[in-house]
């Protein structure tokens, strides 16, 4: 029911995102966004088996107040129950996720996005994962801009999703590179296969979920 509501990346995002991760000597993954989740429950059963811990950091705030906690317990219970497995429920302007080693965010609007931007730019993550928008203009400029400054060092482009570092970053799959702003990117050159309807897809989400907590679904 999860997955169906909601899910910003592609089956192929993921599978190189997760062996990123994997492959990273990060200790502590933290993701914080929209539907916090959605992204950590095929993250968590690629590297469950390692000495990774895992943070998921969301203040649920269309929800009802009073389901928020219980709606978070059933992403950790839909992900195992493992004590490396955190949930923060908290907005992401006050919960201090850049004391993680890797961040993987994504948010519903620009607005709400770049406070935390500034942030990274800021802070000594390890490596950060940021999600561009092509249907949002402001967005992506914002991001193009810190990597042209240096303030971002691009590693991979997986199909709108940039994974930075300034520490080497490895991956199993192979892909070709090419040049951005005079750093050297790996990218995927396959077709993007995209799960959510770009037109609303996130407003339409949360319509989805309320409707199936007001039905008891959830």
């Amino acid at each position: 029911m999860l997955e169906k509501i909601w899910n910003q990346f592609s089956p192929k995002q993921l599978d190189y995102l997760v062996n990123i991760v994997k492959n990273s000597d990060a200790k502590t993954v933290c993701e914080i966004g929209t539907f916090t989740g959605s992204v950590a429950r095929p993250l968590w059963k690629g590297i469950k088996g390692s000495d990774k811990e895992i943070y998921l950091v969301d203040n649920y705030h269309f929800l009802p107040e009073k389901i928020r906690n219980n709606f978070f317990k059933l992403i950790k219970k839909s992900m195992g129950n493992s004590d490396k497995i955190h949930t923060i429920l908290e907005d992401s302007h006050e919960y201090d996720w850049s004391q993680h080693d890797f961040v993987i965010f994504d948010h519903e609007t620009i607005e709400h996005m770049v406070p935390d931007i500034e942030t990274a730019l800021t802070s000594d993550i390890k490596y950060l994962a940021l999600y561009i928008d092509e249907m949002e203009f402001q967005r992506t400029s914002f991001i193009f801009e810190a990597i042209a400054d240096g303030k971002l060092i691009p590693q991979y482009y997986l199909h709108g999703l940039f994974i930075c570092g300034k520490d080497e970053l490895k991956c199993n799959f192979e892909l070709p590179e090419a040049q951005l702003f005079g750093h050297t990117v790996k990218y995927l050159k396959t077709p993007f296969e995209h799960h959510v309807d770009i037109q609303g897809g996130y407003h339409k989400a949360k319509q989805e979920l309320l409707s199936a907590i007001k039905n008891g679904i959830i």
